[in-house]
């Protein structure tokens, strides 16, 4: 476990007592899970495990060359080279060169 809480509940008696007839006392539990919290968790796991096996990194110093470096890198998965790239449509460099350092 990784000491990170993604669901939190507790005793809500009071919080249904004021909406109730006569501000009865009305007995019940509450249960929250963060799914969104879930996958930030499971996507820095991922990350972890990817970043270490990438060979290639694709990047680029100009705006606007997303959809090129979509297509290389889609034909060094085609090569079954281990390759990544920021998704952001311009990143800055220094967060592109940084990306294999990530963890």
């Amino acid at each position: 476990s990784s000491g990170i809480n993604a669901e939190y509940g507790g005793r809500y008696d009071n919080l249904v007592g004021m909406f109730a007839a006569k501000g009865r006392s009305i007995p019940c539990v509450g249960v929250s899970l963060g799914i969104e919290r879930l996958f930030t968790i499971m996507e820095k796991r991922m990350e972890k495990s990817r970043v270490s096996s990438i060979q290639v990194l694709v990047a680029s110093g100009q705006k606007g060359l997303l959809k090129e470096r979509m297509k290389l890198l889609n034909l060094l998965w085609d090569s079954d080279i281990n390759s990544e790239m920021l998704y952001k449509a311009n990143p800055k460099l220094l967060n592109q060169s940084n990306m294999p350092r990530r963890k």
